[in-house]
């Protein structure tokens, strides 16, 4: 048997695998969407488009900067490099 990726509108890195059809396209995917944020999960199937995030900010944020864009948009976070208090259960910080 030879497996293949599922195919359709599926923009993440699935590890679901089809019995390969020979010349026909694979189904689209019926997987649950695994798209979410800190304010929701979306309810659709992998293979259908995800309704936008409504909220106004997005949670992306350190004590020193904070995303200033909707939830739906694309993050203009830049990953903080200044020292962090926060200490990590190994105990580092």
């Amino acid at each position: 048997l030879v497996h293949r990726r599922l195919q359709g509108n599926c923009l993440q890195d699935r590890r679901t695998f089809a019995v390969c059809h020979g010349d026909e396209p694979c189904p689209p995917c019926e997987e649950p969407c695994d798209v979410q944020c800190g304010h929701s999960k979306c309810t659709s199937k992998c293979r259908e488009p995800c309704i936008p995030c409504a909220e106004e900010r997005c949670f992306s944020r350190c004590p020193h900067s904070a995303c200033t864009m909707p939830c739906a948009a694309p993050c203009n976070h830049i990953p903080c490099s200044k020292r962090c208090d926060q200490k990590l259960q190994c105990g580092h910080q």
